[in-house]
C-alpha cells in the first residue's frame, strides 16, 4: 500500500509538471500510462457480430478513425427529423448550449421528442459500439444541432480538437445535404491510433491533456506529416458518420445554408456519471 501511494503521488506530480510545458518526456510518459489504465477496462468481449457489415465498420474505425453510412435513412424521414428539431430548439430555450449563438445544441434531443429515439437506440450503431470501444458502452445522449452561415465561425464544435485521448465513439447522422460550403465534418485519418497521437503531439509541442488546435497548428501538422491526412467528409442528407473522437477533427467552418445533424455519444458505461452531463450542461434528461 505505501509503494502504491508513493507511485500514485509521483504520477500526480509529474502530470502536474507536463500539463505546464510543451510535450517531452513527461508528457508521453503520462499519455502511456493513461492508455495503460484504459487498457485494464477492456473486457475484449467476443461478440459474435448480428449485422453483416459490422466487422468491415470496426475495421474502418481502427484503420481510418471513421466509417460513413449512406442511406442509412431516407430523405423524407430527415425532412421530417429537421421539422421535429426546429420544433425542439423553439420550445426549449433553456435546453440550448449557451457557448456559440451561430450553433445551435441541444444535448439530450431524444429525451424531448420520442421521433429521435430510433437513433439513439439503434441496434447495429450500438453493436458497433460494443465492439469497437471493447467493453459494454450506450449512448449517453443524442445531440441535436443546427449550424447556421454566419461571419467568422469557426464550425461546429469550436474548431479543430481532441474530445480527448480517451477510448470513444460518436455516430453523426446528417439531416442536410452537407457539400464542401455547408460545414462537412473533418479529420485527421489515423490520429486516433497511440504513436500516431505521440508524434502529432510532439510536433504541436502543446501541453499534456491539450485537445484544442488552431488552424495554423493543422497548417504545420500537415506541412510536417502529408495533406493526405486531411479528409473532409461531403455527404448526402441520410448519411451516418461513424468517428473515433480521439481524432483531430472539426466541423468546417460553414458558408451557406443551415446544417442540421444528430450525433450519438457513446460511453463505456463506467464513464457515464453524474460528472459526465455536469460537463455538457444543460442536458435533456429523464426524470
Amino acid at each position: 500500500m505505501i509503494i502504491r501511494n508513493l507511485a500514485l503521488a509521483a504520477i500526480e506530480k509529474l502530470k502536474k509538471t507536463a500539463l505546464q510545458e510543451p510535450f517531452g518526456w513527461r508528457g508521453t510518459t503520462c499519455l502511456l500510462i493513461d492508455n495503460h489504465i484504459i487498457r485494464k477496462h477492456k473486457s475484449r468481449p467476443h461478440l459474435s457480430p448480428s449485422f453483416a457489415d459490422t466487422q468491415k465498420i470496426v475495421q474502418g474505425l481502427k484503420s481510418q478513425g471513421y466509417y460513413a453510412i449512406e442511406n442509412f435513412i431516407s430523405r423524407q424521414h430527415c425532412e421530417l427529423l429537421v421539422s421535429r428539431l426546429d420544433s425542439a430548439l423553439e420550445k426549449n430555450p433553456s435546453l440550448i448550449h449557451p457557448a456559440t449563438p451561430y450553433d445551435h445544441r441541444l444535448h439530450g434531443v431524444e429525451q424531448i421528442d420520442d421521433e429521435f429515439l430510433f437513433f439513439a437506440q439503434h441496434p447495429l450503431l450500438q453493436e458497433i459500439a460494443d465492439i469497437y470501444l471493447e467493453e459494454p458502452a450506450r449512448v449517453a445522449f443524442t445531440l441535436g444541432a443546427r449550424l447556421a452561415a454566419s461571419p467568422d465561425n469557426p464550425g461546429s464544435g469550436g474548431g479543430w480538437h481532441r474530445d480527448n485521448f480517451m477510448n470513444q465513439f460518436k455516430a453523426m447522422l446528417y439531416l442536410t445535404d452537407t457539400g464542401p460550403d455547408n460545414g462537412p465534418f473533418q479529420l485527421l485519418a489515423g490520429s486516433h491510433h497511440l504513436g500516431r497521437i505521440l508524434k502529432d503531439s510532439r510536433i504541436l509541442a502543446h501541453p499534456y491533456g491539450s485537445v484544442r488546435m488552431t488552424e495554423n497548428d493543422i497548417d504545420a501538422l500537415l506541412a510536417k506529416t502529408g495533406q493526405a491526412r486531411l479528409h473532409t467528409l461531403t455527404a448526402k442528407a441520410g448519411t451516418v458518420l461513424l468517428f473515433d473522437s480521439r481524432t483531430i477533427h472539426r466541423g468546417a467552418p460553414i458558408r451557406k445554408g443551415v446544417r442540421y445533424a444528430l450525433t450519438d455519444y457513446f460511453y463505456p458505461n463506467r464513464e457515464i456519471t453524474d460528472a459526465l452531463y455536469r460537463h455538457f450542461h444543460p442536458v435533456a434528461r429523464m426524470n
